[in-house]
């Protein structure tokens, strides 16, 4: 569509239609003799449309990009939402259960045996229902090597309904010399605590035993945790 000075604008058919109706006739406009014009709708002022020749003109002399096509781009994110939690409840702590038999130094006396031979420690219970939960562990232990350099070797059972206690974690601490206190402490997680999708009780023991020459024994403290972990989202 073109404008002028005097039209208001030229439609598809180069007919002219003037700001105000008392506007002289535009002076771009063209007689067309060789070929029989459109109708003008009234109010319209005649042809004002430049020929080709005009146009190259009219660029080169004044070459101003006149473009004025405002594109629109429709922009459609997409937003992948985790799922909705399966009862409200994962990646959360439902169950805990804690032994701590000693919860000061020098409160115990228990004295360890050498290997093969072990004494239990502390133990949890945990009522697990869910065959994609998990069980965080943790232990801590205080003892004191009452001869030589002795290595003492800490271990976790777990023990399932109808089944046998079986060793699922197990760590080593050494005293480098006689009379030496340490204190032992270790995570673990247990990611399959039951294997069947049902309520089940299961038991975890933390025990401990020598596996060198030397004694060792158990002073204090003595805890050992126990919770349950839903499965993450």
């Amino acid at each position: 569509m073109e404008f002028c000075s005097n039209c208001g604008f030229c439609d598809d058919l180069c007919r002219c239609y003037p700001k105000s109706k008392n506007l002289p006739k535009c002076n771009m406009a063209k007689s067309t003799t060789s070929q029989k014009a459109s109708p003008e709708p009234p109010g319209s002022q005649g042809l004002c449309c430049p020929t080709d020749s005009e146009n190259n003109n009219r660029i080169q002399n004044n070459p101003t990009n006149t473009n004025t096509f405002n594109p629109t781009i429709n922009v459609s994110p997409i937003i992948n939402l985790p799922p909705t939690p399966v009862n409200g409840k994962q990646g959360l702590l439902t169950k805990f259960d804690a032994d701590q038999p000693f919860t000061q130094t020098l409160s115990a006396d228990i004295e360890l045996p050498d290997s093969p031979n072990n004494v239990e420690l502390a133990k949890v219970r945990l009522a697990i229902d869910q065959i994609t939960d998990r069980v965080w562990l943790n232990g801590t232990i205080g003892w004191l090597s009452t001869s030589g350099e002795p290595i003492v070797h800490f271990f976790i059972t777990r023990t399932r309904p109808g089944g046998t206690e079986e060793t699922i974690f197990s760590t080593s601490d050494k005293a480098d010399q006689f009379d030496v206190a340490v204190t032992t402490s270790f995570t673990f997680v247990d990611e399959t605590p039951i294997l069947t999708q049902e309520v089940q009780l299961v038991e975890y023991r933390l025990r401990a035993h020598t596996l060198s020459e030397g004694n060792a024994t158990v002073v204090g403290p003595v805890i050992f945790t126990g919770a349950e972990m839903s499965a993450n989202p």
